[in-house]
């Protein structure tokens, strides 16, 4: 995989990463659902917009954003007080629309003060003035003159009478104003008094100002391609002396060039600016200079955030110049750079996701963060349990963003991972005393009420090396003592990683952060198929390496091949051969969990890899994983070698001719695999055989599967092609019996490339169960679990070596042991407390405990 853990120029604390599961208790988790996620899932859109200002007269631009949830919070300056005054709001309205309603503050009706305004893409443009209170619309302009998204608003004071005028620029090139007239009925508002054309397309963007010094606000663009063109107002002079350009100032700063005009240096001239990545570049005005002075030379000051870090350049302290002032896109990190202090270095902070109300983000009603929901819905949609590590998470400090994710995902009845910078890249931990107390403080002790629900545990981090592991170990170690109640998850490297030298340094590897470094889910990738590269013929080692690894007791989590973007095309047509290829061995490994990378660069862009996964997504959390949740993995056995493990033979161990089950005997098609699982029936076991095509080119025709003797019935399940929900009643398939050679044989239909499917196969002397009941409560089964006699028996060491212990606090009358596949094979008369494991080998056993009041099983593992 190829998830990336970076720090900007801006980073404070660690970043904190979301990964959304479904809403079920952590005991719950793996008990019954199969689980499906996203790597690279969507980004959430709820943030601030910044719109400093002076917005109670004062002379000093106060820090002030409008949020997508229809806030409009104020923090007032104060140069009297630390940090400018800044860390708090003093104001807050609501309603003042969603994302599509851009903040245009300015003073609409000449009274000096600061109006609140918004300019919708729908073409209204709402002022609520000053004068008379805020907290509500005054003019409510409802025509449609002002344009849609195409038309973006540049107010200003463009007729020389100290009110703010409405204006756009639109994409088509025209410069569109409409004077204020407080003493014409709303402000004189509602048409336009000049039209210009002829100002630039889209690679046009506008950047009025006062560029000559004289009071009234210049038409101006600056252009992808360098250009900085200005048209100067005039006085009392027709169309105000607008109407062609008059400056052309050809610079290098191009499309990534973001424009900042300001008065930098105080001399009532607006200076040409641009922040690129972390320079800011300033080209000061001076009238007595050819060309208003702009184009001679540069002052250039660095270290001012990356492309995150967006400028806003307003008059902080108050002496009439404009500061360098940035604030960090995701995170909300507001940074001001005072002119009176000199420039070079910041002296004000304010982390607004800190001291922000993440209901703010989110607004009081649904239509505000709709867009939000849809986007968790489209991912629900493709039958997806949780994410991983959301880019839009990156962020120190901002508990705003964070905990708006939270409440979306808890009202989408999602569950969510968390983690941090510090912990994916694997920084030490005793090094961070107080990121760790502030990790504690905000998700453990001072979580906002309700949120809890949506909290599920941590992820670790993403394929940690060798190197890595004891700083992955002590954050492990810090949140089983910390933050034990929640559970802990990382996704480990694929055999083909650089690193190890040969296989067995590998599965050293995989024994290293499997079990030594213990996890509650452990997960690792492997992409066999990448375009124009032939396939890994490591992949099935892999996957038998990390299940042995993992063994029986432990959900095996496997990373699904999606992405088509910057790292290349791991979805080449056709995607759905390949797609049910790769689910379908990790299902005959024994999975009980699968993630996708990448679902932002992969499924969400391509409609046709999207149907895909849904449609795959929907047979596994249906049909299939039903069952393997509450099923025993016995093995996984293949026909034959093909090039798919060139230079990798099977083990007799992997092969169907050479199995040692009792089940089955073997198969009819050298590209077919199989996944053998067993379940606890009525009066006896029953097993289940995954049956896959391997072959991504061919359909397999006619699978003959044989079985040992003649005691069982057999059931095929829907295909995954014709499935839909409901539809999930197993089909009998006919069957021969050859008494020469005790075998039952099975056909099976043909199977498209990659495709698997069930069967069932029910004892003849016991009655069919419903696979898709996780828990068997028929009062005839003898080995029942009754939920309340279950609290009563306690059996430990679990895993257990040589002796393994009951205590119970009623009588036992006997104890037998059963294998994984139904066999007897230790009986132990009442009395007896304790139990001698050594005569029978290692493996999975249930115990069959009877009592006075029932029988009660229970599952072990001899190591």
């Amino acid at each position: 995989m190829k998830t990336k853990y970076s720090c900007s120029k801006l980073s404070f604390w660690g970043f904190f990463i979301l990964i959304i599961l479904s809403n079920k208790s952590f005991g719950q988790l793996q008990d019954v659902d199969f689980q499906i996620g996203i790597f690279d899932p969507p980004i959430m859109k709820a943030n601030f917009r910044a719109v400093p200002a002076d917005y109670n007269n004062d002379n000093y631009a106060d820090i002030s954003v409008k949020t997508s949830g229809g806030y409009w919070l104020i923090d007032y300056a104060d140069p009297n007080t630390p940090n400018n005054g800044f860390g708090s709001w003093d104001k807050i309205y609501a309603e003042y629309g969603g994302d599509d309603a851009i903040p245009v503050p300015g003073d609409y009706d000449g009274d000096g003060l600061t109006d609140l305004a918004v300019k919708t893409d729908s073409g209204l443009w709402l002022i609520d003035l000053a004068n008379n209170g805020l907290g509500g619309w005054d003019l409510n302009l409802n025509s449609t003159i002002y344009g849609g998204t195409d038309s973006h608003p540049v107010p200003g004071y463009y007729n020389n009478d100290s009110i703010m005028d409405m204006a756009v620029k639109t994409d088509d090139g025209f410069w569109k104003i409409d004077f204020a007239d407080p003493t014409a009925t709303n402000n004189g508002f509602g048409s336009w008094d000049l039209i210009f054309s002829q100002y630039g397309g889209p690679d046009a963007h506008p950047v009025p100002g006062d560029y000559n010094g004289d009071g009234l606000t210049d038409l101006s663009v600056k252009t992808d391609n360098g250009g900085w063109l200005i048209d100067y107002a005039v006085p009392n002079a027709p169309n105000n002396g607008f109407g062609g350009w008059e400056t052309v100032v050809q610079t290098t700063w191009l499309a990534d060039a973001v424009p900042v005009p300001g008065d930098y240096n105080g001399d009532g001239l607006t200076d040409i600016a641009v922040k690129v990545d972390e320079k800011w570049n300033i080209d000061y005005a001076n009238l007595s200079l050819p060309n208003n002075g702009f184009g001679d030379f540069i002052d250039v000051y660095n270290q001012y955030g990356d492309a995150d870090a967006y400028p806003i350049t307003a008059d902080y302290d108050g002496d009439g110049a404009s500061d360098l002032s940035i604030k960090s896109t995701e995170t909300g990190r507001w940074l001001i750079d005072k002119s009176t202090s000199g420039f070079g270095g910041w002296d004000c902070e304010s982390i607004l996701g800190d001291h922000t109300d993440y209901h703010y983000l989110l607004g009081s009603t649904l239509p505000y963060y709709y867009g939000d929901l849809l986007k968790f819905q489209k991912v629900k949609d493709a039958y997806i349990d949780f994410l991983v590590s959301p880019t839009i998470m990156f962020s120190p400090n901002n508990y705003a963003k964070i905990y708006a994710y939270l409440e979306l995902a808890k009202q989408k009845s999602l569950k969510v991972l968390l983690t941090g910078h510090n912990i994916a890249s694997y920084k030490d931990p005793d090094g961070l005393p107080d990121y760790k107390q502030e990790l504690l403080n905000r998700f453990k002790y001072n979580l906002p009420t309700g949120l809890d629900a949506a909290v599920m545990g941590f992820f670790l981090g993403d394929e940690p090396g060798f190197t890595s592991y004891n700083n992955v170990n002590k954050w492990t170690t810090f949140f089983k003592s910390n933050f034990q109640e929640k559970p802990l998850y990382y996704n480990l490297f694929p055999r083909y990683w650089g690193a190890p030298q040969n296989d067995a340094e590998y599965e050293d590897y995989l024994n290293m952060y499997i079990n030594d470094n213990e996890t509650n889910f452990v997960s690792y990738d492997h992409y066999p198929l990448k375009n124009d590269e032939p396939f890994r013929t490591d992949f099935f080692y892999n996957m038998k390496a990390f299940k042995d690894k993992i063994g029986p007791l432990r959900p095996f989590w496997f990373v699904v091949q999606s992405h088509n973007g910057i790292y290349g095309n791991f979805t080449t047509l056709p995607y759905e051969p390949k797609l049910k290829f790769i689910t379908s061995s990790a299902i005959a490994y024994g999975a009980k969990g699968l993630l996708y990378w990448s679902y932002m660069n992969g499924i969400e862009e391509y409609s046709s890899t999207y149907s895909s996964v849904q449609k795959v997504n929907k047979y596994l959390k249906e049909i299939v994983g039903p069952i393997i949740m509450t099923s025993d993995y016995i093995t996984t056995l293949h026909k034959s070698d093909t090039y798919m493990n060139q230079g990798r033979p099977f083990g007799i161990d992997e092969l169907v001719d050479s199995n040692s089950t009792g089940i089955i005997k073997t198969v009819s098609n050298n590209n077919v695999l199989l996944g053998l699982f067993s379940k606890v029936g009525i009066n006896s076991m029953e097993y289940y055989v995954w049956v896959m095509n391997k072959d991504l080119n061919s359909t397999a025709s006619s699978i003959v599967l044989s079985i040992e003797g003649n005691n069982y019935r057999a059931y095929i399940s829907p295909r995954i092609d014709t499935y839909t929900s409901g539809n999930n009643l197993f089909s009998t398939l006919p069957q021969q019996y050859n008494a020469s050679s005790n075998t039952t044989t099975i056909t099976i239909p043909e199977l498209t490339p990659g495709e698997g499917v069930m069967i069932r196969l029910t004892p003849r002397t016991s009655h069919p169960i419903d696979p898709f009941d996780p828990i068997l409560s028929r009062k005839d089964n003898p080995l029942r679990v009754s939920i309340n006699d279950k609290k009563t028996v306690k059996v430990y060491p679990n895993p257990a070596r040589d002796v393994i212990n009951i205590k119970a606090d009623e009588d036992i009358i006997s104890i037998s042991i059963y294998s994984s596949s139904g066999q007897k094979v230790l009986k132990i008369e009442k009395g007896v407390k304790t139990i001698n494991l050594k005569s029978i080998p290692a493996g999975v056993y249930h115990l069959k405990i009877e009592t006075k009041n029932g029988i009660i099983n229970e599952k072990f593992i001899k190591k």
